[in-house]
């Protein structure tokens, strides 16, 4: 239909879009997630030593919690988390009271702070020459695979 020249144009709104609510998405990327690494798991795409299925995962947690294996080994990660936040803490505070106390000590220390780059792949190399008697045979994949992934 012809309009006139002084009518005002109006727009059909498009009806808004019904979006899924955040969680539900999140929940079924999760879920898809699971089910996919269950698959690859089963159909040994990928060695279990490597990938096991998420369901072997569980039921061997529940083993461990059961026996209290688990408990004992969280206990020990833990520990292990705590000592290294509480060291680099106090080194961390030490260092930053030290450099900020004075220009002179700042424009010595800075430069070589920041020549040692990624405190991750720092930590990498520094952490089994540290604490040997820590890293023990179970931690010597991860801390290769740091390695391996900081480089």
């Amino acid at each position: 239909m012809p309009r006139d020249a002084g009518e005002p144009v109006v727009y059909e709104s498009v009806p808004p879009r019904r979006e899924l609510p955040a969680w539900l998405l999140g929940g079924a990327a999760l879920a898809l997630l699971g089910v996919l690494w269950e698959a690859v798991a089963r159909l040994g795409w990928v060695p279990a030593l490597f990938l096991p299925a998420p369901t072997a995962v569980l039921a061997e947690a529940g083993r461990m919690a059961r026996s209290g294996e688990l408990w004992r080994h969280l206990g020990a990660s833990l520990g292990r988390v705590g000592m290294g936040f509480a060291l680099g803490a106090v080194a961390g505070t030490v260092l930053g009271v030290f450099l900020g106390s004075s220009r002179a000590l700042w424009a010595i220390g800075n430069p070589r702070i920041e020549a040692l780059g990624d405190p991750s792949r720092l930590k990498a190399r520094l952490l089994p020459k540290l604490c040997p008697h820590q890293c023990g045979a179970a931690d010597a994949p991860l801390v290769g695979q740091r390695n391996v992934t900081t480089v």
